[in-house]
């Protein structure tokens, strides 16, 4: 079972030339050693205790982000995600369970620059969105109203 999120719309801008600065902060952050936020892993067996992020081939997420490919590490979250002519990423969109992707963009949010809000929705009705603005991750949940007539 997961709980299913859409991502409704995204304003977003990362220069092709940040991709490696926000990889190699991944990278020396502890993103993939510190085994506290991922929420995947091996619970009894010969690999108990085993950790990853949720739905994230961890080699491959390693591979992507000593290579610099920020787009490729987006993609291991589940994330599809377009480009500019320059190769600046300026969408994103997402509709699947949720896994740790949230852990991925707190971890980003450092290393980024300018401000990015992503709006979500999840199977219940829920809304929020994040936003990240001077290297900081905030989740915002809507509140939604009605006039009276």
């Amino acid at each position: 079972m997961g709980y299913y999120v859409t991502l409704n719309s995204c304003k977003i801008s990362i220069p092709e030339s940040d991709f490696p600065r926000i990889c190699q902060h991944l990278l020396t952050t502890g993103f993939l050693t510190n085994t506290d936020s991922m929420s995947g892993g091996c619970y009894g067996g010969p690999d108990d205790g085993k950790r990853w992020y949720s739905w994230v081939d961890m080699a491959a997420l390693e591979k992507h982000l000593k290579s610099n490919d920020l787009s490729a590490v987006l993609e291991d979250f589940d994330f599809d995600v377009m480009h500019d002519t320059d190769g600046a990423i300026v969408d994103l969109c997402y509709d699947s369970k949720t896994g740790n992707e949230e852990e991925l963009f707190d971890a980003m949010a450092p290393a980024m620059t300018g401000i990015a809000e992503l709006y979500w929705s999840g199977e219940c009705g829920a809304q929020w969105k994040w936003l990240i603005k001077d290297g900081e991750l905030r989740v915002i949940d809507a509140v939604i109203t009605y006039p009276e007539d």
